[in-house]
């Protein structure tokens, strides 16, 4: 991911603000979203030692599969 920021500086030459392209915000969003969906697996994946079987979670979440 390659970004090219423009950096908005005060009156004393620091900067105070970072602007990026729509279509760059919206590849850094997207990649922070994927990020974060793979923080929360390998969360789940460290917390969890149970397994629960495909069948299982339907029969348990009550959902009619159709058959």
């Amino acid at each position: 991911m390659e970004l090219h920021p423009q950096f908005i500086v005060g009156k004393d030459q620091k900067p105070t603000a970072v602007q990026l392209s729509i279509d760059e915000w919206t590849m850094l969003m997207e990649e922070l979203e994927m990020l974060a969906d793979i923080r929360a697996y390998d969360e789940a994946k460290a917390e969890s030692q149970d397994h629960v079987s495909f069948e299982q979670a339907i029969e348990e979440l009550g959902i009619k599969t159709g058959e």
